[in-house]
């Protein structure tokens, strides 16, 4: 398993998938080797322009057995989401990002997701007090890892925070952290990622009059 995590921190991602494998050979008990034998399944995929609409999608199988071994992992609930959203399954990928978001207790990643999801699935935003109380929690965290030296979780901290100055309506700083956030990607795939994701707030965007300005800043950062 840690050689695994080792070579999916590199990249590795056939070498990784086969020590995850061996991992739930051994251990078939053993929820985080199936939760991350999932996640390098659908990398896998996706790195060999594989089908990704299919039932199941590629890594759902492992997934929900880790779900099935742990129903309080949510960063297998989280990814389960992501691989879903892939898949265009949307209501579903938006209950398992809600279902990560509870296990969490609002954790930024799942929340984020769940509200972009909600977004596109109900044509709507509509955060409640509950949401924003939750927001509140999750700028805290991500401001807190964006100002450490060297920022911790870049570029994911950035665009994370850029997305909750967008939904308390501060347009300079959605701008001027999304700017941050492509200043500290080593790879383009990671900008495009978070522009392909604010595009799920198209929707509701007379609720979001900053939103299209991100989204052309970064596709001229992009382009």
């Amino acid at each position: 398993m840690k050689l695994g995590i080792l070579l999916k921190d590199r990249g590795m991602w056939e070498e990784a998938l086969e020590q995850f494998e061996q991992a739930v050979r051994v251990s078939p008990q053993y929820g985080e080797a199936f939760r991350e034998k999932g996640i390098a399944e659908n990398k896998l995929a996706q790195k060999n322009k594989q089908q990704l609409e299919t039932r199941p999608a590629p890594g759902e199988t492992s997934l929900r057995r880790a779900i099935e071994l742990n129903a309080k992992d949510f960063d297998a609930l989280a990814s389960l989401g992501g691989i879903l959203k892939r898949a265009k399954r949307f209501d579903e990928a938006h209950d398992a990002y809600e279902k990560s978001t509870d296990v969490s207790g609002g954790h930024p990643y799942p929340l984020l997701n769940a509200l972009k999801l909600r977004a596109f699935v109900q044509r709507r935003l509509a955060l409640t007090p509950a949401d924003r109380r939750a927001l509140m929690r999750a700028e805290q965290v991500r401001e807190v890892q964006t100002g450490q030296k060297p920022p911790y979780d870049a570029p994911w901290s950035f665009f994370d925070l850029a997305e909750i100055k967008l939904y308390e309506g501060d347009g300079e700083a959605f701008l001027k952290l999304i700017k941050a956030g492509i200043k500290y990607s080593e790879h383009d795939w990671q900008g495009e990622t978070f522009l392909d994701s604010l595009r799920l707030l198209e929707p509701a965007s007379a609720e979001l009059p900053e939103l299209q300005k991100g989204i052309d800043l970064l596709d001229s950062l992009l382009g």
